[in-house]
């Protein structure tokens, strides 16, 4: 039994099993965002993400464009406002995100090339 119980969170911590809504999303997950800036330079983008936080984005963050299989291959330190797990939140939020920020627009991320690899266990391995 506790063969079971340890393989079951080994699952769980890699990503491989999830316990629907309870996981929440993680940092390497894909994600829906809503772009607004982006620099080859990383004090530029640090100095920007300052300025788009203190117009009342605190969750805005950087990420770096060739981690994503979806976002540019060369390598930028990009702005999105937030993560939203649809298209359809993404969008909603671009209205007010535009105010600030005219050519923000919706992309997705596709998975992150960091961390995505196929699950190593499968569902066999809880077959003692």
């Amino acid at each position: 039994m506790r063969k079971i119980i340890i393989c079951i969170t080994c699952l769980l911590m890699m990503g491989c099993l999830s316990l629907g809504k309870v996981r929440a999303q993680s940092s390497h997950e894909s994600f829906y965002g809503v772009w607004v800036s982006a620099s080859k330079s990383k004090k530029v983008a640090l100095s920007e993400l300052r300025k788009v936080k203190a117009r009342g984005f605190k969750k805005a963050r950087i990420y770096q464009t060739n981690d994503w299989s979806n976002l540019n291959v060369e390598h930028y330190y990009a702005i999105s406002i937030n993560r939203y797990p649809n298209k359809a939140q993404a969008r909603r939020s671009l209205k007010k995100v535009k105010r600030y920020y005219p050519g923000a627009y919706v992309k997705f991320t596709g998975f992150n090339l960091i961390y995505h690899s196929p699950c190593p266990y499968s569902i066999m391995h809880l077959a003692f």
